[in-house]
């Protein structure tokens, strides 16, 4: 997820923002995001929208099977 030098950018950030120049980083969470690549974020919305028809297929097939009504 991280780069090895994260830590170092996030200090050159800081560094900078004290001096009152440079590239402003907000932190952690800038890093993060920087690090993780389109690829991955749309591998997750896929595995998202997956888990999201199973529960959904699960939900049906409850409603229609015989027996009980509630899910």
């Amino acid at each position: 997820m991280l780069p090895k030098d994260a830590g170092s950018i996030l200090e050159r950030g800081k560094k900078a923002e004290k001096a009152g120049r440079g590239r402003k980083m907000t932190g952690k969470n800038e890093a993060k995001n920087q690090a993780r690549t389109k690829q991955e974020r749309n591998k997750k919305k896929q595995e998202r929208s997956k888990n999201r028809a199973k529960t959904m297929l699960e939900r049906v097939s409850i409603e229609h099977s015989p027996g009980r009504r509630t899910p």
